[in-house]
């Protein structure tokens, strides 16, 4: 079957394994670069749209300790939700 979506954040940061601790920083990922993996997931992930697979793999981003954009996660998941980053 195709990686987990982790796996493929990893691959596309170049970093061998995600956060060990809940506040650690891991790497950075560009916003083009979670649209690739969400794309690439589409069949896989549950959301209905781009912006919310998009989501899910921002939430995965989170879990990993992997910024977006330089930014936490959470943060340009709440631009996407109120409409300011637009997909």
């Amino acid at each position: 079957g195709a990686p987990p979506t982790s796996a493929l954040i990893l691959k596309e940061i170049g970093v061998a394994a995600g956060a060990k601790a809940k506040d650690e920083v891991v790497g950075n990922i560009s916003l083009e670069q979670v649209k690739k993996i969400a794309k690439s997931k589409e069949s896989k992930l549950y959301g209905k749209g781009m912006a919310e697979r998009v989501n899910q793999v921002l939430g995965t981003c989170k879990s990993m300790g992997v910024n977006c954009e330089n930014e936490n996660p959470r943060v340009i998941i709440a631009r996407i939700k109120s409409g300011e980053i637009k997909l």
